[in-house]
Parts: structure tokens; sequence; C-alpha cells
């Protein structure tokens, strides 16, 4: 089986939950193909990039935060098509 799993906010916590989920034993023991969907540039290597994360993102916190909250909404959206289009279950 092959699933879709989306990285969340880029500015941290996202990548963070989903690097330390993915090293966990119960997780690694399923039998599932893990498709990880989200910005390239944080700590979790992505199969279906969204876009590009800069490690130092400058602007005010609003515009970094937006561009975040867009590149997390995107990822879901791809995850979305890819079941639709039957590449995740």
């Amino acid at each position: 089986m092959r699933l879709a799993l989306t990285l969340g906010d880029p500015r941290g916590i996202g990548p963070e939950v989903t690097r330390k989920a993915m090293a966990d034993p119960r997780v690694q023991a399923l039998d599932v193909e893990w498709v990880v969907v989200g910005p390239t540039g944080t700590e979790v290597p992505v199969a279906e990039s969204v876009g590009d994360w800069p490690k130092a993102t400058a602007g005010t916190p609003e515009i970094v935060a937006a561009h975040a909250g867009r590149m997390a909404g995107d990822a879901v959206l791809r995850a979305a098509d890819m079941a639709l289009d039957g590449h995740v279950q």
C-alpha cells in the first residue's frame, strides 16, 4: 500500500514530527510505502515536492507564516490529487 504523508508547517514542528514518526519502529513495521509530500529544504526528504523551503527566510513573520501555510496547503492538495489519480491509497 502506498500512502501520502504531508509535512505540515515547514517552519519546524511539521518536519520534526514527521521525522520522529517515520523513525518509530511501529511505523516502520507497517506494510506501507510512504510518499512524503511537502517542500524540499526541510530535515525530511520528500518524494513529491511542492517547492523549495529556504533555510533562512527573509521578510516579516507574517510573510514567512503565509508562505509556510501556502506550502503546507499545497502539499495537502498534491496528496489529494495523488489519491484521486490512484498513485496513493
